[in-house]
């Protein structure tokens, strides 16, 4: 066994809280735990770490079996030992990226009341930051950034308004939104072959998209999907 390579701690008030965000399991744990995550770093039996470390074999039987579970330890040759080699080949983008890109995956679902009701709990007794925050330096008088820009003014009247009763559209309105959304404008080419260039970004242009249209009001279209 070792200490898994995917572990990040965060230090609280009597308390360290670790997380490893390739399993997303979260617990708490002391600071001897901890060191011996951090001497247990290479592939080690439970033998070893006692001698080497000064650690007890009954304080290791005591929570070997509860790393484990936590997913703190990793057995060499177990599902978890080559879904961290696979991440650590491929993942260029550093620990706090992979925290938050592995951690927000198929997060649980959360209904409109419970999300309001967390909102009035916070609001109850967090401080609201200030909505502009000044330098203290002399202002800079900017031109105004609406003045001779039509599409500026434009984008500014825009509003979210989900309660809306359904408009009819047009077929070309629902082209030009199909095509700001998801057009193809040309392509590129990379060391596999040629890929499209579309309307929206997307890092080595292989994010992959897919439209579905409801149209319960669509000139020239039966209502459906």
């Amino acid at each position: 066994m070792r200490s898994a390579k995917t572990l990040v701690f965060y230090p609280g008030a009597n308390k360290v809280t670790a997380c490893n965000f390739l399993t997303r399991s979260v617990f708490e744990c002391s600071s001897e735990v901890i060191g011996l995550l951090a001497s247990w770093d290479k592939w080690a039996s439970a033998a070893e770490i006692a001698r080497d470390h000064g650690w007890s074999r009954s304080e290791l039987d005591a929570v070997i079996p509860q790393l484990l579970d936590f997913s703190a330890l990793v057995t060499a040759g177990s599902q978890l030992a080559e879904q961290e080699s696979q991440f650590s080949g491929q993942w260029n983008w550093g620990i706090p990226t992979a925290l938050m890109h592995f951690c927000v995956q198929d997060s649980e679902f959360m209904t409109i009341e419970l999300a309001e009701a967390r909102q009035i709990e916070r609001a109850g007794h967090t401080v609201q930051p200030d909505l502009v925050l000044r330098n203290s330096a002399a202002a800079i008088r900017l031109p105004d950034a609406l003045d001779d820009n039509e599409l500026l003014a434009l984008m500014a009247q825009r509003r979210t308004n989900r309660t809306a009763a359904a408009a009819t559209v047009t077929a070309k309105q629902l082209s030009d939104c199909l095509f700001a959304g998801m057009g193809i404008t040309g392509e590129t080419s990379n060391c596999v072959g040629a890929l499209p260039l579309g309307m929206t970004p997307s890092g080595g242009a292989r994010n992959p998209y897919e439209a579905y249209v409801v149209a319960p009001a669509v000139e020239g279209l039966e209502p459906g999907v």
